[in-house]
């Protein structure tokens, strides 16, 4: 029997490469513990500071589900950035939960002419950064993802659809 989440029942899916985000990085036990508005506040905040010192202004970040297919570029992509978040899966509860960054491409960033897999230089510097705060974040992007139908952008929504995810 096929089951359907409440992000199929209530989220869009839109598929695009041009899209970069970061996604939560703290440990699934970590994220229980947490899990609340105000952590995903938080998380969103720390995201908005590192966009705009790295990109000289402000991004919208919309909150989205990064779909864990092997077409988005999440962390174990890159060897280099997968061994600072050892034990990442891109199955595991909560993968992908993260906030897109409206007007900023892959270019540079997640994508370069060299290889699908390894970080240009830029996309490194912005992914240590993440990590390196708390909540942890990770640079993350491409393929496919998900958001509320109804364009909400709060973090009580975003929560509401984490939890009855089935």
């Amino acid at each position: 029997m096929l089951r359907v989440s409440v992000l199929d029942k209530t989220w869009q899916w839109e598929s695009s490469y041009h899209g970069v985000g970061v996604i939560l990085m703290d440990p699934v036990d970590t994220i229980l513990l947490r899990l609340s508005v105000p952590y995903l506040d938080a998380a969103r905040a720390v995201a908005a500071e590192e966009f705009e010192a790295f990109l000289g202004h402000r991004a919208e970040l919309v909150p989205v589900f990064f779909h864990p297919w092997k077409n988005n570029w999440l962390p174990d992509l890159d060897p280099s950035i997968s061994e600072m978040v050892p034990g990442f899966d891109r199955l595991a509860p909560f993968t992908g939960v993260g906030w897109l960054a409206q007007g900023v491409h892959e270019v540079g960033l997640i994508d370069s002419w060299e290889s699908a897999n390894i970080l240009p230089e830029r996309g490194r510097s912005l992914c240590v950064r993440l990590l390196e705060r708390a909540p942890r974040l990770r640079l993350c992007g491409g393929g496919r993802w998900s958001w509320p139908a109804n364009a909400s952008t709060d973090s009580e929504t975003q929560l509401t659809a984490l939890l009855a995810a089935e």
